[in-house]
């Protein structure tokens, strides 16, 4: 694994351009390949994960990185709750329009 020099690293500068998953994919790739900016990089990390309500990402920066501190499992609760309200309200939306479009074939039909 190639270390990154810190000198003259500027990690805002290195993330600025990416957004969302891209972003904290970065992030988590400044942390395994500078130790120096590793505390600083988990740091941002977290706080897009919490940004794009990514859980999965959240959990997985607790796992594979213990030194990132205390996970946040208040939010992690909110959150999860919260998109599966938003899942279940997409796919009732979904059946819906399903329903209506098949009634509306049938009347076309017939």
């Amino acid at each position: 694994m190639e270390v990154v020099p810190t000198e003259t690293f500027n990690l805002q500068a290195f993330v600025e351009p990416y957004v969302a998953h891209a972003k904290t994919d970065r992030l988590l790739f400044v942390a395994d390949r500078c130790p120096k900016l590793r505390a600083l990089a988990l740091s941002l990390a977290v706080d897009e994960a919490k940004r794009t309500k990514n859980v999965n990402i959240y959990r997985k920066i607790f796992e594979k990185y213990p030194d990132a501190g205390q996970s946040d499992q208040a939010w992690l609760i909110e959150t999860d709750s919260f998109l599966e309200s938003e899942l279940e309200k997409l796919e009732s939306d979904v059946n819906t329009y399903r329903n209506s479009t098949n009634r509306e074939n049938t009347r076309v039909c017939q």
